[in-house]
């Protein structure tokens, strides 16, 4: 099991994944202007001194930062992008730098706004692959579903699928991430799950569910 496969597939084929060397910076800037959800599973960092090199980290070792994304505006002019919500599962990914600034909130959440997309969901600290993958799965789950308690559109508000998801994850027993886990080749997630208690409760610290936070939508 991926995070990426995982989510790609819950779009049933209307997806478009890029993993491993296919990653690279300007194929993913296409998608922020293209795609209807912007999904990037990768490494991220916060720099605290220079908070416009703060950004994601792709294939090659390419970076997409704050400065790309401000430098990059000018694309805006073939119209506003198609990303409704851009879910940037990295480490520190909604860390802003507002000290030297006061007047402003400098980072990933507030230029993908300023771009023109509606939500973005980023974490506060470095955060654990495992614990994230999982909440991100049911993430999208809670997001795509349709019922009763979804909006007029039949679907969950973003911050409303991120709550229940972070919820479910504070609470899932090793027993039921293992039950999650099944048909979608957890490897050496299952094997991590399988030292505990099937009672225990492995990601109850809020280290686990917490970081994530929705800004806009």
């Amino acid at each position: 099991m991926t995070e990426a496969t995982v989510i790609a597939a819950a779009f049933a084929g209307r997806s478009r994944l890029l993993t491993g060397e296919e990653a690279v910076r300007r194929e993913v800037e296409e998608a922020l202007w293209s795609a209807g959800y912007l999904h990037l599973a990768c490494h991220g960092r916060f720099d605290p001194d220079h908070p416009l090199e703060t950004g994601v980290v792709l294939a090659h070792g390419e970076r997409l930062t704050v400065r790309d994304l401000l430098d990059g505006q000018p694309l805006a002019e073939a119209g506003r992008p198609s990303a409704r919500l851009s879910v940037l599962s990295a480490c520190e990914s909604a860390i802003i730098e507002s000290k030297r600034a006061p007047d402003e909130a400098v980072g990933l959440p507030a230029v993908f706004l300023q771009a023109g997309v509606p939500g973005v969901v980023g974490s506060l600290w470095e955060v654990d692959d495992l614990s994230t993958a999982l909440l991100m799965i049911r993430f999208y789950e809670h997001l795509l579903s349709r019922d009763s308690a979804a909006g007029a559109a039949g679907l969950r508000t973003p911050g409303a699928a991120l709550q229940r998801a972070q919820l479910w994850l504070r609470d899932a027993t090793t027993q039921e991430l293992l039950a999650m886990l099944q048909g979608r080749g957890g490897g050496g997630a299952v094997l991590r799950l399988a030292l505990e208690e099937p009672a225990e409760r492995p990601f109850r610290d809020p280290y686990y569910w917490a970081p994530f936070v929705c800004v806009g939508l």
